[in-house]
């Protein structure tokens, strides 16, 4: 397939560039393109020779916003300017004075953070990196990136970290004291942080960093970290050993920005937040409470105590605004996980199982709200035992419905008649297990007697940590 674009003109003896434009994106994979120069008469020269290239999938083709970057190929003399970046704020970490300073120059393997108060196409022409990198990290945070075109899977037994003449995997390396074999990456369309961990080690983490973007490492002395192509194992795979216990990201959000945290059981993980992102001011923040700092992450042995303290913090606003938690692993957790939310301001708890996100209203001068995650104990499973009707014609045509219930629940009666719906009875709530009953007085919804024949009472129950239960009681009505 062949593709023909033509360039503007040029001077003689200038360099010519030219970038393909978006609306008409190349196909992805192998291919090579040659060039030819037409004078102003109109008389043209031979064709260059073939030069081979890659087109790639992972390229950004757009940058908006506050982003964090990293070279995912080699670009000699990667300036802002030659990346098509004028006019956008670039900024790296400083290891050594752990701040923010401006980037002139960007490096392979190094972090950026972005920030394209308009939409921004980058010039990303270079060589694809295939060798080993050895990317120096300093005591304190550092703000990283893999030179990969593939997702980089954050493998503790495939990273490799080297101190003196030592190289550990980042799995020995942590339990040595290194550094975290953990890492946080930048959701631009959130803003918010993302933990990014071996699966093995924490089940529902994000378990690979993509290209062209940075994330932080915590170290607490100075080594290497190791990257080399064979790190790059596709989305699914490498991971045989299936993880275990469990894990819950906990998010707080105001409109589209917030937070996250999370929380659970299996190899224990005690994980701070990195510095925030440049020129972001997040109207809500979350963290776990700890005996001796903030904590982003908190993952306990099963035999320690099943309970989290949460913090969610609000900036003041104008007025008044709602805040949303939202727990997006809940249908990824064993059922042995009975957690349940308290809400300390309301003094309420929520079983977990039933409720994927809670809303509070966050006062004009916010202020920090409280809440627990914990462990319920195992709860009796919830049955519809010896469902009965009694009455009749004897009963002046009215009739009890009645059942035994193993747990306490609300129940719904509904009354049926070839499958559709006639009345439907006051919900039953009870407060213990046992006997519930209710009257119908043989009329439908409107108070209208019903005509003699077979009916059917519909029963549902519900229990406060989702369980449901079901059971159906002929009716037999005459007048």
């Amino acid at each position: 397939r062949q593709f023909n674009f033509a360039l503007d003109s040029s001077a003689s003896g200038a360099v010519a560039r030219f970038q393909v434009p978006t609306a008409q994106a190349l196909p992805v994979g192998a291919a090579s393109w040659r060039a030819r120069a037409i004078d102003s008469r109109n008389a043209a020269s031979a064709w260059s020779e073939p030069q081979p290239f890659t087109i790639a999938t992972a390229l950004p083709s757009q940058l908006e916003g506050v982003l964090a970057f990293g070279l995912g190929l080699n670009l000699p003399n990667a300036t802002p300017e030659s990346l098509g970046l004028q006019g956008v704020r670039i900024v790296e970490w400083a290891p050594d004075a752990q701040r923010y300073q401006d980037a002139s120059q960007l490096r392979i393997g190094r972090g950026y953070f972005l920030k394209a108060d308009a939409p921004v196409q980058p010039d990303l022409s270079g060589t694809p990196f295939t060798g080993e990198i050895r990317i120096p990290l300093q005591a304190g945070w550092n703000l990283i990136s893999h030179p990969y075109l593939a997702p980089l899977a954050w493998d503790e037994t495939a990273i490799r970290v080297v101190q003196g003449g030592e190289n550990r995997t980042l799995r020995e390396a942590s339990q040595a004291g290194w550094l975290e074999r953990y890492a946080w990456a930048w959701e631009a369309s959130q803003r918010r942080y993302r933990l990014v961990c071996d699966p093995r080690t924490l089940p529902n983490a994000q378990r690979e960093l993509p290209p062209f973007t940075g994330a932080w490492i915590l170290a607490w002395q100075p080594c290497e970290l190791v990257l080399n192509p064979t790190t790059r194992v596709a989305s699914g795979r490498g991971f045989e050993t299936p993880p275990s216990g469990w894990s819950l990201r906990v998010q707080a959000s105001v409109g589209s920005e917030g937070g996250e945290v999370v929380l659970g059981v299996g190899t224990p993980l005690l994980a701070s937040a990195p510095p925030d992102a440049p020129d972001t001011d997040t109207p809500v923040r979350i963290h776990l409470r700890h005996a001796t700092h903030p904590l982003s992450a908190d993952i306990r042995r099963a035999d320690e105590r099943a309970q989290w303290t949460i913090e969610v913090v609000v900036a003041p606003a104008d007025t008044a605004r709602p805040v949303e938690l939202r727990f997006p692993d809940l249908a990824h957790l064993p059922r042995r996980a009975m957690l349940a939310l308290y809400d300390e301001q309301a003094q309420r708890t929520f079983p977990l199982r039933t409720r994927a996100r809670y809303t509070f209203t966050a006062p004009p001068e916010g202020g920090v709200f409280r809440f627990r995650i914990q462990q319920e104990r195992a709860r009796t499973p919830l049955q519809i035992l010896q469902p009965s009707a009694q009455g009749g014609r004897s009963a002046g045509g009215a009739y009890t419905l009645q059942a035994t219930l193993t747990a306490p629940a609300q129940v719904q009666f509904e009354i049926r008649a070839a499958g559709r719906i006639v009345r439907t009875l006051p919900v039953q709530t009870t407060r213990t297990a046992g006997l519930v009953q209710v009257v119908w007085d043989g009329r439908d919804e409107t108070g209208r007697a019903l005509p003699p024949g077979t009916y059917q009472a519909h029963i549902v129950a519900q229990s406060d940590d989702g369980q449901l239960a079901r059971a159906v009681i002929p009716i037999l009505l005459t007048r």
